[in-house]
């Protein structure tokens, strides 16, 4: 998690960044935000993205001895495990990560992780040197 060089953990962590980036004419600065972000990540996009980076992870094994497959099993259990009580009726969220399953946390953070990768990759513009500056 955190395995980008663009990402902020708030806007705190942004303005103490900035208070020595100065813009130049015709700089954008440009900020993506998710509405409702748990609930907007897919089950499968995440048990998907979870199985590449557990599956490409070379020190898992110094880590843990179970198997990627029981791993993402877990993972798949737990994500879509999303059966809540609110005002003594019973309900389950029917798409997206659970919300306020710490696991969930983890799982949106590789996606939008895997997400800025891929949209970087194939981005005619790319970041230029002033996320370089902030972020670097």
């Amino acid at each position: 998690m955190n395995n980008t060089d663009l990402t902020v953990k708030n806007s705190v962590e942004v303005c103490e960044q900035m208070k020595n980036v100065k813009l130049e004419e015709g700089d954008e600065l440009l900020s993506f935000d998710v509405v409702s972000l748990f609930t907007s990540i897919p089950v499968d996009l995440a048990i998907q993205v979870a199985t590449d980076v557990l599956s490409n992870d070379e020190t898992l094994l110094d880590r843990s001895t179970i198997p990627v497959v029981d791993i993402v099993d877990l993972l798949d259990f737990c994500l879509s495990t999303t059966n809540f009580k609110y005002n003594d009726t019973y309900y389950q969220q029917i798409f997206g990560t659970a919300m306020g399953s710490p696991v969930s946390a983890v799982m949106t953070n590789l996606v939008m992780e895997d997400l800025e990768k891929r949209a970087l990759s194939t981005s005619i513009v790319q970041p230029g040197v002033l996320l370089e500056t902030i972020c670097g």
